[in-house]
């Protein structure tokens, strides 16, 4: 008797594609402030417009964000098994040391280096012209 051969799994792919979207994204909205300045010399107009909307923007977006989230997580929380457990199945066998050790490594040093990135915005917005709020 012979086995049915099934075919790959495509969790690399959806996580791909998911990843892909979700780097897009964030992408344009960092591509956005640069814009404002071309649009405010070229239609000699305030940041007041642009901002709004981009404004308007991250609120809906954390309205509509903040229920689905919370459902996602209850629903991975009890569907699914820790990150650990996790990588422990999706990593060959015998790397799953340099697997956590891959994946912890990675959140000390960004979470150092997002303070920095911050304020280093921060200090470049009265170059590009735009004034903190007093």
């Amino acid at each position: 008797m012979s086995e049915a051969i099934l075919p790959p799994r495509r969790d690399h792919q959806i996580c791909a594609l998911i990843g892909t979207g979700h780097f897009r994204s964030h992408f344009c909205m960092l591509c956005l402030p640069p814009i404002f300045l071309v649009w405010r010399a070229e239609f000699d107009a305030s940041f007041a417009m642009p901002s709004a909307s981009l404004a308007l923007m991250s609120g809906t977006t954390a309205l509509l964000l903040a229920p689905v989230a919370l459902v996602a997580g209850l629903c991975l929380g009890s569907s699914r098994t820790p990150r650990d457990a996790m990588l422990k199945q999706a990593c060959p066998p015998g790397e799953i040391g340099k697997v956590s050790g891959f994946v912890s490594a990675g959140l000390p040093p960004g979470s150092a280096l997002m303070p920095v990135l911050a304020s280093l915005l921060a200090l470049s917005l009265p170059c590009a012209g735009i004034a903190p709020a007093e």
